[in-house]
């Protein structure tokens, strides 16, 4: 049975591994991709690093209070964002088991076949019986 650690391992593993596969690619094409979005994205992140430098400088204990907050933070946000998607994969996964059952929008001007009228009539009978 895989469990949620390993699948966020082989997860994390296959980023690293795309991550390094695009840096030799821009090496070796000598071009760089999203580097507007790369620099916003340094600029944030050396904000957010000198913030909790001096957060954690100014209280004295707050180091594990802040990663313990920035740890919860960041799992609930991530766990939130997965569950959208498994309930959206979980939507189109229904449609498509319910298209290859057959259960599609049922629709009131078709007439009934022979055998489903006498279906009809012979339970109805059965159940007249019954009561």
């Amino acid at each position: 049975m895989i469990t949620i650690p390993i699948i966020v391992f082989i997860a994390s593993l296959a980023g690293i591994v795309l991550l390094f596969m695009l840096k030799r690619w821009e090496l070796q094409s000598r071009k760089i991709y999203l580097s507007v979005a790369r620099a916003k994205t340094d600029i944030f992140t050396l904000k957010m690093a000198e913030k909790t430098r001096s957060l954690m400088r100014t209280i004295p204990g707050a180091g594990s209070h802040v990663s313990r907050q920035i740890t919860h933070h960041i799992a609930y946000h991530t766990s939130a964002i997965v569950l959208k998607l498994i309930q959206a994969v979980e939507g189109k996964l229904l449609k498509f088991i319910n298209m290859i059952k057959g259960k599609g929008v049922v629709k009131d001007d078709r007439v009934a076949s022979q055998y489903l009228r006498d279906v009809s009539d012979h339970r109805g009978r059965n159940l007249g019986d019954k009561m």
